[in-house]
């Protein structure tokens, strides 16, 4: 089922099979041969029919260690196993450049030893494979083959979010990310495609090893680990720029996208071919000129969203602030429940353990009363003046912090407080 991306033919220097694999499908294939005589005759058959330097690349090299960088292919053959002999890459090597999360290797089983580790193993390819721990997803043995798909690299994690998860951690928690850093592909979609960066666009989002990036009007899936697209389309009205004061439409998981469109509706996306599952619409409203989709998050099968305030001087959503939470069954496409909740700045909206969390500016005058008493000290700095620059009284920025069940919309607890001192140009830091 595999049409893109990059394949690894390791001892297939005559190019019988690399030729199989560029009529078929529309993979790039690289073969890796040490015999020059069996490498020259590969090639000159290749571009007899045109497939050799655009399709299909024969090079002369060391099998025991391939030089290319990790993660790149999406399918590695090592061929001297089908022909009888003992393969001359260890079993790891091969693993190494094979894309995580469903890349797969085909080896050959001979009687023989098995090179695992730069070390001989007397048992079967089978049990060598099986020390591979945790990162071996699928092992298929047949008579004179083996292959294996590789799984998730351990410690690497999604980011799904805006800002890393449903709860705005800004960390998914991915255990291998430090330095030093290098270049492991660089190419497509490059910046023209993309929301410039001034206009603060949403960030790239990554899911099952393929990152999803918004751009002017159009959605865009690539392999994270190679580049290859995955698939590209264009949807109007997607672009949302101004972030982090406005707030993201896009989050995925492992099956899916949900992509807000013209701030009217979310569009469920099959995250492995783009193509529309579902559509869900704004919930409609009291006190609304119309139902505009704000904040988007997605936690199990419950999607959760905001409805936006109105700019009334040009019936635009706001792109800063919602009057109310919402949640949805992605399952059925039912509205579990609507709970206006006043004022609210869009990135101050999280998700965790259950309850769906909001900063409010709806107080009634005993909460501000509350509020005023309770303002955090942060020692480390002097407290805001108490009037500007002109000597004007600055008013108090009272919020309050409000708990939902994310089930049910029910309250849970509400703590007004003193948000003056942590605020940065009239807005809450988050």
């Amino acid at each position: 089922g595999l049409d893109k991306g990059y394949c690894l033919i390791v001892g297939g220097g005559d190019g019988s099979l690399a030729r199989s694999f560029a009529k078929r499908s529309k993979l790039s294939v690289v073969v890796l041969d040490r015999d020059p005589q069996r490498v020259a005759l590969g090639r000159k058959r290749l571009a007899s029919e045109r497939l050799y330097g655009h399709r299909v690349t024969i090079s002369i090299g060391d099998l025991s260690s391939i030089s290319f960088p990790p993660y790149v292919f999406n399918v590695v053959v090592d061929q001297n196993g089908f022909w009888g002999a003992s393969s001359q890459t260890p079993l790891d090597e091969l693993l190494r450049v094979t894309r995580p999360l469903g890349g797969a290797v085909y080896c050959g089983q001979p009687a023989g030893a098995v090179s695992f580790g730069h070390r001989l193993d007397s048992r079967p390819l089978v049990r060598a494979a099986q020390e591979l721990g945790p990162e071996l997803h699928d092992l298929t043995v047949r008579d004179a083959w083996v292959s294996l798909v590789r799984g998730k690299v351990a410690g690497s994690q999604n980011w799904t979010h805006n800002y890393a998860t449903a709860a705005n951690t800004h960390c998914n928690e991915d255990m291998l990310v430090k330095g030093p850093f290098g270049v492991l592909w660089y190419g497509e979609p490059g910046p023209t495609m993309r929301v410039d960066r001034h206009q603060s666009g949403p960030v790239p989002l990554v899911s099952n090893g393929v990152m999803y990036s918004v751009g002017n009007d159009r959605l865009m899936a690539y392999d994270i680990y190679n580049g290859t697209q995955v698939w590209e389309r264009a949807v109007a009205g997607i672009t949302r720029t101004g972030l982090p004061l406005g707030t993201s439409n896009v989050v995925v998981d492992d099956q899916d996208v949900y992509l807000v469109v013209k701030d009217k509706e979310c569009w469920q996306l099959d995250a492995k071919s783009g193509k529309t599952k579902n559509v869900f619409p704004t919930p409609i409203g009291e006190g609304s000129l119309s139902p505009y989709w704000g904040w988007i998050a997605k936690e199990g099968d419950t999607l959760f969203g905001s409805r936006s305030l109105v700019d009334s001087r040009r019936r635009r959503a706001d792109s800063k602030r919602s009057d109310e939470v919402f949640a949805i069954d992605v399952r059925n496409g039912r509205v579990l429940w609507r709970v206006q909740c006043g004022e609210m700045d869009h990135d101050g909206i999280a998700v965790n353990d259950g309850k769906l969390f909001l900063v409010s500016r709806r107080l009634s005058e005993a909460e501000k009363i509350l509020a005023s008493k309770a303002i955090p000290k942060d020692t480390t700095v002097p407290d805001r003046a108490a009037v500007d620059r002109r000597g004007k009284p600055i008013d108090r920025d009272l919020r309050k912090l409000v708990a939902l069940d994310a089930s049910t919309g029910a309250l849970i607890w509400e703590k007004p407080f003193d948000a003056t001192d942590i605020t940065l140009d009239d807005t809450v830091v988050q």
